[in-house]
C-alpha cells in the first residue's frame, strides 16, 4: 500500500537514519578519538542484556498500546499524538518496510546518541536531547527521556551499543506494528 500522499515511509526513513548514522560517525570522528566509540557486536552479556531489556520494553509497549491503558488520560495523549502524525504512514506500510524502519532506527539513532552524545554530554543530557526529538505529545516527550535513560543505562552497563540498539529495534517494531494493525481496524 502507498501512503496516501505517495510518500513512502521506508525510503524516508531509510534516508533520515542512513543521515544520523553518518552524522554520528561524523561526530564521533572529529570530537571522539574513535568515530565507533562504543562496539557494536554483541559479547554474551551485551546480548541477554538485549534479550531482557527487548523483553521489558516489548511488554511497556504492549500495556501502553492496550485498549485498556488508552482509557488513563496521558497514555491516550501518547495514542492520539503518535496516530495523528504517523498514523496514515505507518498504516499504509507493510509489515516488512515497519521491521526494516525498526531497525534502522535502533542503528541510526543510537549511534549518534549513545555512541557519540552520551560520551560527550552524560546520560542525562543525552535523555533530554533524545526526548526532545521524540517529542510528538508532552507525555511521549517524558516516556522518551525515560527511554533514552534506559538506553543510555544499557550501553553504559554493557560498554556497547549492540544492546541499546536491539532494545530500541524492538521496541518500535512492536510500537509501529501495533499501531499498524490499529489503523486497519
Amino acid at each position: 500500500m502507498r501512503a496516501p500522499d505517495g510518500l513512502r515511509l521506508l525510503p524516508l526513513a531509510l534516508v533520515l537514519e542512513g543521515a544520523l548514522a553518518l552524522f554520528a560517525l561524523g561526530l564521533g570522528w572529529w570530537f571522539l578519538d574513535d568515530p565507533l566509540p562504543s562496539p557494536v557486536w554483541p559479547d554474551q552479556r551485551g546480548l541477554w542484556w538485549a534479550l531482557g531489556g527487548s523483553l521489558a520494553l516489548t511488554l511497556a509497549a504492549l500495556g501502553i498500546t492496550s485498549r485498556a491503558a488508552r482509557r488513563v488520560g496521558w497514555i491516550e495523549g501518547i495514542n492520539r499524538g503518535v496516530t495523528q502524525s504517523l498514523g496514515p504512514a505507518i498504516g499504509a506500510a507493510s509489515v516488512s518496510d515497519l521491521l526494516l524502519v525498526s531497525l534502522a532506527a535502533g542503528v541510526g539513532e543510537e549511534l549518534l546518541f549513545r555512541g557519540v552524545l552520551q560520551p560527550l554530554w552524560g546520560l542525562w543530557p543525552t535523555a533530554l536531547v533524545f526526548g526532545l526529538a521524540h517529542a510528538l505529545t508532552p507525555a511521549y516527550f517524558g516516556l522518551a527521556v525515560g527511554m533514552g535513560l534506559l538506553l543510555g543505562w544499557l550501553s553504559a552497563h554493557t560498554g556497547g551499543l549492540f544492546a541499546p540498539m536491539a532494545v530500541h529495534a524492538v521496541y518500535d517494531a512492536v510500537a509501529l506494528l501495533r499501531l499498524r494493525r490499529r489503523m486497519h481496524e
